[in-house]
């Protein structure tokens, strides 16, 4: 198991408005200074409440923060913002210090404490301009902790997992968009999330198709933002993330965008379901906006399915041919890891019919190949062979992920079989399986099959 997969949604967020950040100042990597900004931003837990308690608040970080590290020549999209080697570090001491405290999740508490452990480079001069000793912090830190109650540590509680709820099949960019709206009605002082929050964060997210087709038809941050402000007015009094609710247009709107997940035979809902959503709501706050900008509810909609008919099965950028084995050879013909890898880190675009934190299910990158879809661990398996393969957690998600995909294409009535891989000669094993069902393209072209 990865450390984010140890995240809880406090974590998370703070990860995501730690690329917020970056992407406000033009940078493209998230640095630990970054993660302080989101820390404070969070407003909520542990880390939040220390460094406030402390005098730390955000407009004061942030004009501390741009003269040190001045910002970037150009806009970086979340696609080209990697974490810096300092905030790897960061994480990892963050997992430690959960281990020292006995805490099973890694919440901004411990973020913090990485943060104060590692004590070199910007942020800990950050801190420190602002009159912060990081052992005053870290005293700080063990101190609201030993005033918590064991239920009430963040990092000690276990997150509720969802049993089929339906934030459990929003992939990571429909959950940020939730993070991005959320972070809006919090801009605006507002106490719910409403589609015209959802709108501000579906052009946020800044690559989904969503975002694709929004840009296209005009419809831009700023033009959204004035309209809020206009329409919606700006709140009396600072929220909260604890006080803010989804409106019931909003709940409508998720409810209509799963619906149209389902229409379209996706086990995932993304970005394309919500603003589907939104268009066939029609009548919140976000539709009137849109609709003021020129673009009626059935441009978005035809938008939307135009985008998505125009989606290429493979991104085969630097991929000349495939080696029916299931690795990929380069222009030099050289050959590279499993296409698992290429998957995982975006370089190769597929369709993805199932994906939670430990797995990914998605159909075969060669569209004439006999499986229905790959499953795959997103953390490095070797093969079935291997130990890490006997993980419960993991085995259990892989089951899910078969059971999504034989739902998403009707398997689950007719029967179907799983192959699992481990390993090529010349290629790095990593352990996939193959969900295969009656009713399939032409045979394997090779009896060694993939």
């Amino acid at each position: 198991m990865g450390p984010f997969d140890r995240f809880n949604d406090r974590a998370k967020r703070v990860l995501a408005l730690a690329q917020d950040e970056a992407i406000r100042f033009n940078h493209n990597y998230i640095g630990v200074e970054h993660l302080i900004l989101g820390l404070v931003r969070e407003g909520e837990g542990i880390a939040a409440r220390v460094l406030n308690s402390l005098g730390v608040d955000l407009s004061k970080l942030r004009g501390a923060a741009e003269p040190m590290l001045g910002r970037g020549d150009a806009t970086s999209s979340p696609s080209e913002i990697v974490l810096h080697p300092r905030t790897r570090k960061v994480i990892d001491l963050a997992v430690e210090e959960a281990q020292k405290l006995g805490h099973r999740h890694i919440g901004t508490e411990h973020i913090l404490l990485g943060i104060v452990r590692e004590g070199e480079g910007t942020a800990s001069g950050l801190l420190e301009s602002l009159g912060l000793s990081l052992e005053s912090v870290r005293q700080q830190v063990i101190t609201t902790l030993g005033q918590s109650s064991g239920a009430a540590q963040e990092a000690a509680a276990t997150p509720v997992r969802g049993t089929g709820g339906p934030f459990d099949r929003f992939d990571h960019r429909a959950k940020r968009i939730l993070a991005l709206a959320q972070d809006e009605a919090i801009r605006f002082e507002h106490n719910y999330i409403g589609t015209e929050h959802i709108l501000l964060g579906l052009i946020r997210e800044g690559e989904g198709v969503a975002w694709q087709v929004l840009t296209t038809l005009g419809i831009e941050l700023n033009r959204v933002r004035t309209a809020v402000e206009f329409i919606v007015g700006r709140g009396k009094e600072p929220t909260s993330p604890s006080e803010i609710t989804l409106s019931p247009r909003t709940k409508k709107l998720i409810e209509l965008g799963i619906d149209e997940a389902r229409k379209l035979r996706s086990s995932i809902v993304s970005t394309e379901h919500l603003l589907l959503g939104l268009a066939r709501e029609g009548e919140g706050i976000a539709s009137g906006i849109i609709e003021s900008l020129g673009v009626t509810m059935d441009q978005v909609r035809t938008a939307v399915l135009a985008a998505l008919e125009q989606q290429p099965p493979l991104a085969a950028a630097t991929i000349t041919r495939i080696d029916p084995r299931g690795s990929l050879v380069d222009a030099q013909g050289k050959k590279r890891d499993w296409y698992c890898e290429d998957v995982l880190s975006g370089k190769l675009k597929v369709h993805v019919i199932h994906e939670d934190d430990l797995v990914l299910a998605f159909e075969h990158p060669v569209p004439d190949y006999v499986a229905h879809a790959v499953v795959i661990p997103k953390k490095h398996v070797a093969g079935l062979m291997a130990d890490e393969a006997a993980d419960p957690q993991l085995l259990q998600a892989m089951i899910r992920a078969v059971q999504a995909v034989a739902r998403s294409v009707g398997l689950h009535e007719q029967g179907f079989r799983i192959e699992a891989n481990s390993s090529a000669p010349g290629v790095t094993p990593h352990m996939h399986w193959h969900v295969i069902g009656p009713g399939l393209p032409p045979p394997r072209r090779s009896a060694r099959g993939a």
